[in-house]
């Protein structure tokens, strides 16, 4: 890269201020191909913090091979960082011609001046110039240096931040983790070690170290308190005596789990030696605690790799994951390592790792968390419309939970597309009746018979037991959509095919349960969770979190304290604490 792009700021702070925002784009754009995927994931989350500390300001970093035919680089950057709809800095990066450019918006301005802009862009030119192994650095040094000029200026940076918060803000999570915490003396003995082990996460989560460790002291099991104990101590940012606490540690197993909660400290102190280091250690620790691993303990290399991706450093989690034996280990590992990184929002690194599980149903179960995830975080339908079009007919999970996704958001026709794409494929029917059930708890009656009407043909030619299940299903839905002639004669020609069969009713109201819940219908949500007998746990925590993810927990305390099952309790509140947190 020669070239720079002068005169830049003076003209483009008018151009991003005299309009309204459209809706952000991701924080890095590579469309010119300059940057790893890890780098890019690191600075999208670093990006994503500064916001958060900096009022919403940030950045966002494109780069293209080219600037379009017919276009200049005046004309094309200021159109592309009002497009971006970001709040902050524009940073552009074109590959022909070598040029760098530096947007600010009028409300940034006081704390990143020209002067900043200057020595920022010129900063990345320096880097760009010595080859491609220091493009990652150029982004990761920019970010580092808007971190030490946004963060830093807080007032500057959020001038544009409302004056009073939304209506009905979430509530911090650390009062439902003392509710939680009074249910410990009703739990069974052998369950208390473990819940105290929850609480401690659920501590850490809320930003309690403090009491994190009061809650890790109590745990009864010596090595697994002094795990805990590390990871508070971590946590607290006194990393030396994290250390001297994962030392005493005897079981492998849970000094892997110390290493790692310790190199998560050192990481947020900025010693990344330190935390190579400790890294290293839980590795080797978490090796010999699976040679040796009996009973149903989960495999010790599988919950680092989840804590490394959960740290942002999804090589290493990669490299721990590689440790484990091919098959059931290995698949189950890169499972576990794409729910950390969905639960981040790094999309990405999710679909690599998913990419790499080799057994088909644990791929596609993977594959459906990611879609439904992708969907929620698609901007457009374009980019919704992209991802589905790139899945396999055989990803049965995944595009169900796409097809529930679009069928919930009010998408009928990119929901029967869908359909359409499985024609006298065996899960269609499934399908089908999946988006005729949301239609149907939505209060869209004829949509819901539609769909059932689009499943009747495949229904038809399935076996004679699955397709008496599919026909009860049926009439379940018609039922819901008020058409009691259609309920009838599903159940009577289902009743034909398997005499005395007893439908799975706990299946049928978790699918209730989860549809109404993904509405944002909670109070129905809640009727169904409690009228069930079987899985009513798993209906329960499928209510708290997505009611408390929605940032919304109007009844949810007298509910949960209503609950007869003390660990049903300890559950929720529990699973409220964690959404709420996140």
């Amino acid at each position: 890269m020669t070239g720079r792009l002068t005169g830049w700021t003076c003209w483009a702070i008018a151009i991003l201020t005299c309009g309204g925002l459209r809706a952000a784009a991701a924080p890095v754009n590579d469309a010119g191909r300059f940057f790893t995927a890890t780098a890019e994931e690191q600075a999208t989350a670093r990006l994503d913090a500064l916001a958060k500390k900096a009022g919403g300001r940030s950045a966002v970093f494109e780069t293209y091979d080219e600037v379009p035919a017919g276009q200049n680089l005046a004309q094309f950057a200021p159109a592309r960082a009002t497009a971006s709809g970001g709040k902050g800095v524009y940073v552009i990066i074109v590959r022909r011609g070598g040029a760098v450019g530096v947007l600010v918006d009028k409300q940034t301005l006081p704390a990143f001046p020209k002067a900043a802009q200057d020595e920022m862009r010129d900063g990345i030119m320096a880097s760009l110039r010595k080859g491609e192994k220091h493009f990652d650095q150029a982004l990761l040094d920019a970010v580092t240096y808007l971190e030490g000029k946004l963060a830093a200026n807080p007032a500057a940076a959020a001038a544009d931040k409302p004056a009073t918060k939304p209506a009905g803000p979430a509530p911090a999570a650390g009062p439902w983790v003392d509710r939680a915490a009074r249910e410990l003396d009703s739990l069974p003995a052998g369950q208390r070690d473990a819940a105290r082990g929850r609480l401690v996460d659920a501590r850490l989560a809320a930003g309690d170290p403090k009491g994190a460790a009061d809650a890790a002291v109590l745990i009864e099991s010596k090595d697994a308190r002094l795990a805990y104990l590390a990871a508070a101590r971590g946590a607290a940012g006194d990393v030396a005596a994290a250390r001297t606490v994962a030392l005493e540690i005897a079981d492998p197993y849970w000094k892997s789990v110390a290493y790692a909660r310790v190199a998560a400290g050192q990481k947020k102190a900025g010693d990344r030696d330190g935390m190579g280091r400790s890294l290293a250690l839980a590795r080797t620790a978490a090796r010999e605690a699976d040679s040796k691993a009996e009973g149903d303990r989960r495999p010790a290399l599988t919950l680092l790799a989840i804590a490394e991706a959960d740290m942002g450093e999804p090589d290493a989690a990669d490299a721990t994951v590689a440790d484990l034996p091919e098959g059931a280990a290995r698949d189950g590992a890169n499972a576990a390592l794409a729910a950390a990184h969905l639960r981040a929002g790094r999309l990405p690194a999710a679909r690599a790792a998913i990419d790499r599980i080799k057994f088909a149903a644990v791929r596609d179960a993977a594959l459906a968390e990611h879609v439904g995830q992708a969907l929620r975080a698609a901007k457009t339908p374009a980019e919704a419309t992209t991802l589905l079009d790139a899945l396999p007919a055989t990803a049965r999970g995944a595009l169900a939970n796409a097809a529930i996704a679009l069928a919930a958001r009010g998408d009928a026709r990119g929901a029967t597309r869908l359909i359409d794409r499985l024609t006298d494929a065996p899960q269609q029917a499934e399908i089908a009746l999946a988006i005729a059930h949301v239609y149907a708890e939505s209060g869209d009656a004829l949509a819901a018979r539609e769909a059932v009407a689009l499943a009747a043909p495949q229904i038809a030619k399935t076996d004679p037991a699955p397709r008496a299940g599919l026909l009860r299903r049926s009439a379940a839905v018609l039922a819901s959509a008020g058409d009691a002639a259609g309920a009838r004669k599903a159940t009577d020609e289902a009743d034909k095919l398997a005499p005395g069969a007893t439908p799975d009713t706990a299946d049928d109201a978790l699918r209730t349960v989860s549809v109404r819940a993904a509405l944002k219908k909670f109070d129905k949500a809640r009727e169904a969770a409690a009228a069930m007998k079987d899985r009513r746990a798993e209906a329960i925590r499928t209510v708290v979190e997505a009611q408390a993810r929605a940032g919304d927990t109007t009844g949810l305390a007298e509910w949960i304290a209503a609950l007869p099952d003390a660990p049903e309790r300890f559950d929720a509140y529990l699973a409220t604490a964690t959404a709420l947190a996140k």
